[in-house]
């Protein structure tokens, strides 16, 4: 019993001593400036940084709205095999025809979360639009 009391006390006054020595270091500025230097590497302003990307996805224009504003016109697109008409606007610059299959290139930042149509369209620059006869599997829809 009288060693195990011993022992205990030796622990303590190792554990003390630590803390003391690491007390002198932060007040006397060596730990204190290697730790404003890490901190200032990984500060909560610094964000992460997610890759650029290009790839096409090809949609079916159901239908136009024949709606625009100044810059854009909005139709009604589906996608092969995803139950989702969404509505979308798209730049005047391209002029698409209802019941025609588009291949749609974009370029972004992907963020690795899922995104609906509506997210793709809202997120990501359009980059070209092309007409397809591509039918069902044979469509790209590229992962990205």
């Amino acid at each position: 019993m009288k060693k195990g009391y011993v022992v205990s006390i030796v622990l303590n006054c190792i554990l003390i001593c630590i803390l003391l020595i690491i007390t002198i270091l932060f007040f006397n500025g060596t730990l204190s400036d290697y730790f404003d230097n890490f901190s200032s590497k990984f500060s909560a302003s610094s964000s992460l940084q997610y890759p650029e990307v290009e790839f096409t996805k090809t949609y079916y224009i159901v239908s136009s709205l024949n709606k625009s504003d100044s810059s854009y016109n909005y139709y009604v697109i589906n996608q092969f095999n995803v139950d989702d008409p969404t509505v979308v606007k798209i730049s005047k610059n391209y002029s698409l025809d209802e019941s025609q299959n588009y291949e749609f290139k974009f370029k972004g930042i992907n963020q690795f979360k899922d995104y609906s149509i509506h997210d793709i369209f809202n997120e990501f620059e359009i980059i070209s639009i092309i007409p397809t006869d591509k039918e069902g599997e044979n469509q790209i829809q590229d992962n990205f």
